[in-house]
């Protein structure tokens, strides 16, 4: 696994305002694995656990590391960097 690479703040006030509004939105992100996984879902909370941040979705088991997330809503990742 390569090293975590952290957000921009603004992809995290993001973050925050989708969890805030427990909505469902789409969300893209690729998985340990290298698969990209399309879903809507709902952001329940994200975490911090030492080795990086991790979302935390409604339907899907996983966490998900905030740096391997591709598009919440539409809005890339890449653009926030």
């Amino acid at each position: 696994m390569k090293p975590y690479r952290p957000i921009s703040c603004s992809f995290h006030d993001l973050i925050e305002h989708y969890a805030t509004l427990a909505v469902t939105v789409p969300i893209v992100f690729q998985s340990f694995d290298g698969e990209v996984i399309q879903l809507n879902s709902k952001i329940v909370t994200w975490t911090n656990d030492g080795d990086g941040e991790y979302l935390l979705l409604n339907n899907y088991p996983d966490p998900i590391r905030l740096d391997y997330i591709v598009s919440i809503d539409g809005k890339t990742l890449q653009t926030y960097c």
